[in-house]
């Protein structure tokens, strides 16, 4: 038991290398079906990535001093208390671990939709919910979801939201249960998002005659939606192999029916030409999840290489992405868009995406950020959100191609700056942009891009021997 939460930090035997099941079946690639087939005359969809609300109705404003601080008995989440009860310091948010309250999602949302009423969709990819675990039970969660929720439809009229389940977003921390004929100690709170997520996906549409939401028979949060005559999204439960659902110590290997049907639609798509995008919470490479998951995720994405044309993801706090290698050859990119929430020293963000209307990769790339620090010396002044950088001007890059991307990796490697200011970006220019990094760190934020499985350190070390700098 003790191997589920520190087996991913190397303190235990990871207890999956012994949880192998039998390998999700694939299919052998049908080269015709793969073929794509261009639409011209067809204009590129701008997509609002928003992900880690984490909603804190409770939040109190005011100076935490380092004394209250060292009193505070809340260790995981946000201290409330607060010096001067009546004082508003600290009004639109505060990075001493702490999520968002009711001033910064307002009035957020309310500025993203003035500033990008172009975007025709938004991507919503989980963690709605505040990090107080303790506090969360199923009636609050309710509360605080349907507030954030109906807050997006007001602000985006007649824009399609989709959303992904993220792993705060449940009654009981981390625990997503299996759902055998809709019963299941999480079933109210699958019912429950299910119920939310048709609502969101009906607040507006793309094309006449929008497709209905394709749920699977087991409704453990994973869906699928045909947005387009040839694009189609993909929404995984990426919290089900989650090393904090305790579910995986009494059914080790229930995620496996969720990548077999990840599996199926692709195969689906493939046929028809379709491209598929994929939204999950937890990024396929990061440590927190089940390695065979990761294993089995990367085989499906290899194989259906031409059919998935992007990812998009949250859970780490960090505006970064990751690429998925076949051998040498880049695959798959995978987006994260960091969070809303300041939690941990991190200013809030958000990205405004463009697909190209053919293949649907991601042609521009804009990131938005808020200095809260500044924020917070006016707060009867809004928050400043600006540009931070757009992706391929800040790093010279021709364009968002898997192979400009596995170009910029490799000129890190030789260019110390570079990864310096990829790291300035990742942590959204916060209080940790200012903290120096040793070379071993820059490595390992190089790493973390090519790093597609957490366990596998083949592509890490190929890198690590290319660095000209250390």
């Amino acid at each position: 038991i003790c191997a589920m939460p520190f087996g991913p930090i190397g303190c235990i035997e990871n207890p999956s290398k012994r949880m192998r099941p039998n390998p999700v079946a694939i299919s052998e690639e049908d080269f015709k079906a793969s073929v794509s087939v261009t639409r011209p005359n067809v204009n590129p969809i701008k997509i609002l990535h928003v992900t880690d609300v984490h909603y804190d109705p409770e939040y109190v404003a005011g100076e935490e001093s380092s004394e209250e601080l060292q009193k505070c008995t809340k260790t995981f989440g946000c201290c409330r208390n607060s010096t001067d009860k009546t004082s508003q310091r600290n009004y639109w948010g505060s990075y001493h671990f702490c999520d968002t309250p009711k001033s910064l999602l307002d009035n957020s949302l309310k500025q993203m939709a003035q500033r990008h009423s172009d975007v025709k969709l938004v991507y919503l990819t989980g963690d709605i919910v505040r990090h107080h675990i303790t506090e969360v039970n199923f009636n609050n969660l309710k509360e605080d979801s349907e507030y954030v929720f109906k807050q997006f439809m007001e602000q985006f009229k007649n824009k399609p939201i989709l959303f992904a389940l993220g792993n705060h977003d449940t009654d009981v921390f981390g625990m997503f249960s299996p759902n055998r004929s809709g019963k299941s100690a999480q079933g109210k709170v699958y019912a429950f998002y299910k119920e939310w997520t048709e609502k969101l996906w009906k607040n507006g549409q793309l094309i006449d005659n929008p497709k209905n939401i394709e749920w699977p028979s087991d409704g453990e949060g994973y869906y699928t939606v045909q947005l387009k005559e040839r694009l189609r999204v993909v929404v995984l439960n990426s919290n089900v192999p989650y090393f904090y659902n305790w579910w995986l110590l009494s059914e080790g290997h229930f995620y496996q029916q969720q990548l077999q049907w990840l599996e199926g639609v692709l195969n689906q798509a493939e046929k028809v030409h379709q491209k598929v995008h994929i939204l999950s919470h937890i990024a396929p490479n990061h440590y927190s999840l089940v390695p065979r998951w990761s294993e089995l995720y990367e085989a499906i994405v290899i194989r259906y290489r031409n059919t998935i044309a992007a990812q998009f993801n949250g859970h780490s706090h960090y505006d970064e992405f990751a690429l998925t290698y076949d051998s040498e050859k880049p695959v798959s990119v995978a987006w994260n868009g960091g969070s809303l929430t300041p939690h941990e020293n991190k200013n809030p963000n958000y990205h405004v995406v463009t697909v190209e209307p053919d293949y649907f990769t991601v042609s521009t790339r804009e990131s938005y950020s808020m200095d809260l620090k500044e924020a917070n010396k006016n707060q009867s002044k809004d928050p400043q959100w600006k540009l931070a950088y757009n992706m391929a001007q800040e790093y010279s890059l021709s364009d968002l191609s898997l192979q400009s991307l596995d170009g910029l990796v490799r000129s890190m490697a030789k260019n110390e700056t570079l990864v310096e200011k990829f790291w300035g970006h990742k942590v959204k220019n916060g209080v940790r942009a200012s903290q120096g990094l040793s070379p071993e760190c820059k490595a390992s934020v190089m790493c973390s891009i090519v790093t597609s499985k957490f366990e596998d350190p083949g592509k890490c070390e190929w890198l690590k021997k290319a660095i000209t700098w250390s």
